[in-house]
């Protein structure tokens, strides 16, 4: 089965929804786009595939894109972890979300 990220799954917002409301409001960042829509506000996974769709135009996504760019899998990297515990993967967050 071939990785599709298409939305954030915390609010189930398509990010095909986000590109025609940043479109209609002239949004240009996450915080921008949020005061227009309610998404990315619990786990923050969609904030990068946000970012790429705002910069790119791209609404489906085949890879794991992390703040410091796409990744092919393997233990996060990008900084200390609040707690002990990491947060889930996009893929593993739509996984969650499937059940």
């Amino acid at each position: 089965m071939s990785l599709r990220i298409d939305r954030c799954y915390c609010f189930q917002q398509t990010f095909a929804c986000l590109k025609d409301t940043a479109a209609a409001t002239g949004a240009d960042s996450v915080a921008a786009l949020q005061a227009h829509v309610t998404f990315g506000q619990k786990c923050k996974l969609c904030h990068p595939y946000a970012r790429r769709m705002l910069q790119t135009g791209e609404t489906v996504f085949h890879e794991i894109i992390r703040d410091g760019g796409p990744q092919s899998g393997g233990p996060q990297s990008d900084g200390p972890q609040s707690g002990g515990t990491q947060e889930p993967t996009p893929a593993e967050a739509a996984k969650a979300a499937a059940r």
